[in-house]
């Protein structure tokens, strides 16, 4: 068949497609290097349990009056039930990234993120150990991965734990002892027999390693966002990682029902101010990198999506992990969020939602971060257009390895148009991307495509078949069009 040779038969095929289940082409496996990860900050996310409720818990309103806000309740059963609604799954979202679990040292209102009370207990607000269990099962039962955000103590810095130090390393016994006593002496043991059996120095960072991947050997966490890591040598972090790797292959070998795949533990460092560079993390181990170069906006988005997908290709061994606003960065107004999304789920390689981004949940008052950890979800008040936006890119990106790994290239400059292609084993993803769209669009992509190719816009769901190489759509809400092949 010809383009235009016979119209009542294309009539009478777009009908037929529209009508029924569209074949969208293969699913992949779940790769890191092309995730989208979800970080939640566990104490404002959703008070699944108010029974474990902090005394000193102000109400949600409250919390966004004061300069800086105190504990809002939220724990593990409101992550739970969050799960086990589908939302991270529905939201396309391959991994959710929890904050520390662990109490910590209270500054007035706030935490320390290095002093860690006790690397082996968990925060009596956030819920049990049972309850981080079965966090850890209904997300790996949605096949979602799930990640522990960790912070390692400074070398020569104590442990609020047991006050071990360089020092003091030589007395290890007896400081455990002074925290556990006899009824402690397992525990002692294992850290004694882990200092023996790697050769690490006995160090306070050290120390926190054994017990931090305790509960990847325990429950099968899959990996650590390792928190403030450019005060961390880069040999402590390859030993974090090369006892994360043997803590999760030794749970999979234990649980091989409960195993989702043969990956190995994966770690992400943040690193404050790091870009889009391959850097000394990287060789010491390190998966990726936070990338804070993409959340300034300092360059044109063709050059930054042309750059991140040249480098990452290029090398196997290097990853970032790209954001539109963290604790630590600014965005504009929450008008701003359908632009930034659009950005952030369309660039090559991994990228990170933070919590209150996708529902548009407002700025804590002296704060100009979007969504960060200082305010309490939205759930009674999400704004519903720019959760659907996301949802959107989120699942277009989760469908098509191409967005994350692909070949990049310009299509044209008005309206901004782009193609990217991957093979993965013996598959070819390939799309086409437009931003700044409006009305109908006719664009050529004879280049990539042939005539008679069925493509859709998995943003509007309408379809259309490529004639004389051109292909024709009318633009849908915020100016974006995410063609994907109907197979």
């Amino acid at each position: 068949m010809r383009n235009g040779s016979t119209p009542t038969f294309l009539v009478a095929l777009f009908i037929s497609l529209l009508c029924s289940d569209l074949a969208l082409g293969q699913s992949y496996e779940f790769s890191w290097d092309r995730a989208t990860l979800y970080s939640i900050a566990t104490d404002q996310f959703q008070n699944g349990d108010p029974s474990n409720d902090p005394t000193d818990r102000r109400s949600d309103a409250e919390s966004l009056t004061t300069e800086s806000a105190r504990p809002v309740g939220g724990d593990f059963a409101g992550i739970v039930a969050k799960i086990e609604e589908g939302y991270f799954s529905n939201l396309g979202v391959q991994a959710i990234c929890i904050s520390m679990i662990h109490p910590r040292v209270s500054t007035g209102d706030r935490y320390s993120s290095v002093w860690s009370l006790d690397y082996t207990e968990i925060a009596a607000a956030y819920g049990t150990v049972d309850e981080f269990k079965r966090l850890i099962e209904s997300a790996h039962e949605q096949n979602l991965r799930v990640i522990m955000e960790v912070a390692l103590p400074e070398r020569g810095i104590d442990l609020a734990i047991d006050s071990l130090s360089v020092d003091r390393g030589p007395m290890i016994s007896e400081i455990f002892h002074e925290k556990w006593g006899e009824s402690g002496s397992a525990v002692t043991t294992s850290l004694v027999e882990f200092f023996m059996r790697s050769g690490h120095p006995i160090r306070s960072e050290y120390a926190a390693i054994h017990w931090l991947t305790h509960w990847v050997r325990t429950f099968g966490v899959d990996a650590f966002h390792v928190g403030g890591a450019e005060m961390i040598e880069t040999d402590v972090l390859s030993a974090l990682k090369a006892e994360g790797i043997a803590a999760l292959r030794k749970w999979k070998s234990e649980h091989p029902a409960k195993s989702k795949d043969e990956l190995d533990f994966w770690l992400m460092a943040d690193v404050l101010d790091h870009g889009p560079v391959k850097s000394a993390y990287h060789d010491a181990g390190v998966d990726a990198t936070t990338n804070f170069g993409f959340a300034s906006g300092e360059d044109d988005l063709e050059s930054i999506y042309a750059d991140y997908s040249a480098t990452i290709a290029a090398d196997p061994t290097y990853n970032i992990v790209s954001f539109v606003s963290s604790g630590e960065t600014t965005l504009g107004e929450r008008r701003d969020l359908f632009r930034a999304g659009t950005e952030l789920f369309l660039l090559p390689g991994i990228i990170q939602i933070h919590s209150g981004n996708d529902t548009a949940a407002a700025f804590s008052v002296g704060s100009r971060v979007a969504g960060d950890s200082l305010s309490p979800m939205n759930w009674d008040g999400v704004d519903e257009e720019v959760r659907i936006h996301w949802t959107k890119l989120a699942q277009f990106r989760a469908r098509h390895p191409s967005i994350a790994q692909g070949v990049h290239e310009k299509i044209s400059d008005e309206p901004y148009a782009f193609y990217r292609g991957v093979r993965i084993g013996l598959d070819v993803d390939e799309v086409i991307v437009v931003i700044g769209a409006a009305g109908r669009v006719r664009l050529n992509v004879s280049r990539y495509f042939p005539d008679d190719t069925i493509l859709r816009d998995a943003y509007t769901g309408k379809i259309t078949m490529i004639s004389y190489g051109e292909a024709t759509f009318e633009t849908g809400d915020h100016g974006v069009l995410l063609l994907e092949l109907v197979q």
